[in-house]
């Protein structure tokens, strides 16, 4: 998983308090950001795109009878906590990286490119946004503290 650094200007005396009154706030509100940016994530690599056409033409690579989806590529992309690296995103089935590439390495079958999404391209797309929305997540922290509905 990428890594991000984060920047952020705070009153120090008011958000040492507000953490050491509650600890977990901050964390909650992380990981609560991270949560959904791995589920939009996941959202992204479900995706099926249309089937490839029944009959093709003369010399082309693809076979005139297109393979059959079982959908276990789909139904095998789910979140996994894991305390020391957080939110892991998972596909474990055999041949999903044939299907959707790997995160630093283009695996990606012929047959399926420019069809099924990149998951690095969908790591990269999301992932974009999630430091300006763990600053958003830190600043209403700062704001009004942590409290118990935040982590649902």
């Amino acid at each position: 998983m990428p890594q991000v650094t984060l920047r952020y200007k705070v009153d120090a005396k008011e958000a040492i308090r507000k953490l050491a009154a509650t600890p977990a706030g901050l964390s909650k509100a992380a990981l609560k950001t991270f949560r959904a940016a791995a589920t939009r994530i996941v959202e992204m690599m479900q995706t099926e795109p249309s089937p490839l056409p029944r009959h093709t033409r003369k010399g082309q690579k693809y076979p005139a009878k297109p393979y059959r989806r079982t959908g276990k590529y789909v139904a095998g992309w789910h979140l996994q906590d894991a305390k020391a690296a957080g939110i892991m995103v998972l596909n474990r089935v055999e041949y999903a990286k044939y299907v959707g590439g790997l995160l630093n390495v283009d695996t990606q079958a012929e047959i399926h490119r420019g069809r099924w999404i990149l998951f690095r391209d969908a790591v990269t797309a999301v992932m974009g946004d999630v430091p300006k929305l763990v600053v958003n997540a830190f600043r209403r922290f700062q704001m009004r503290g942590y409290r118990s509905g935040d982590d649902e």
